[in-house]
């Protein structure tokens, strides 16, 4: 018996063995714009803000009554809830501040030695560098950081070091360029940039600091600037060269 044509065209998701083809899923896709993916970027976002909350108000403890006298307690308490909140975000108190200081400190000293000092000469790029950088580091805030943490840095396993790490770690890999294309060789060491880089870092964070972390006098613009032009006049002991701070 001759079976009659058939006027259908053959399923295109159906291949000669007869199993149907489907599509493979978005999984990412659909997860991230499902229900489940919105719910969850919900749930991020409000732990993101409950742990911005938390840092706002656990630096103000910390900054006005130091970190011993800074309690869980008392930081829950003006978050308001239970303090299981805080533990879930922070399992200790030190791990809260050693969190407050890296969000704190981070902005500090991050910013653009281009957008600093322009295309001004070596030595007018060391000018203009250090007085923003003691302008930073002397600010009411940046000295209450700096008092926290020499207070607790001897008890803290390493506290000091992060600190450090975090203040300069935009600033002084810049600082190292800048020096390394501007240093007179001659007989010096291939190392002296960096040296040169961690100098003036280390200047523009201790030169006159003991007045104010003793509170002797309080920050001011003019202290700042002063301060930054005795930076600036020991590091002119590197030689320069004499050429624009960026090629044009």
């Amino acid at each position: 018996m001759t079976t009659p044509p058939s006027n259908l065209q053959p399923r295109r998701d159906i291949p000669a063995g007869g199993h149907r083809v489907r599509p493979a899923p978005n999984d990412d896709g659909n997860k991230r714009n499902g229900p489940a993916g919105r719910r969850q970027a919900r749930r991020d976002e409000n732990h993101a803000r409950k742990r911005r909350k938390i840092l706002e108000i656990a630096g103000r403890h910390f900054l006005d009554h130091g970190y011993a006298a800074a309690t869980m307690s008392a930081i829950a308490s003006e978050l308001g809830g239970s303090k299981t909140t805080l533990w879930d975000h922070f399992p200790s108190k030190q791990d809260l501040l050693q969190a407050f200081l890296l969000d704190a400190t981070s902005s500090i000293c991050a910013i653009s030695l281009y957008d600093v000092a322009g295309d001004c000469t070596p030595n007018e790029a060391i000018q203009a560098t250090a007085e923003h950088l003691v302008a930073r580091l002397t600010s009411e805030r940046a000295i209450g950081l700096q008092r926290l943490v020499n207070a607790e840095a001897g008890r803290i396993e390493g506290l000091g070091r992060r600190f450090s790490n975090c203040l300069f770690q935009g600033i002084k890999p810049q600082l190292t360029e800048f020096f390394d294309a501007h240093l007179e060789r001659n007989s010096r060491r291939s190392g002296d940039a960096d040296a040169a880089a961690a100098m003036l870092l280390t200047l523009c964070l201790n030169v006159g600091q003991e007045r104010l972390l003793w509170a002797i006098e309080p920050p001011s613009g003019a202290l700042a600037k002063e301060r930054a032009e005795q930076v600036a006049s020991l590091m002119r002991l590197y030689p320069m060269s004499e050429g624009p701070r960026r090629s044009q």
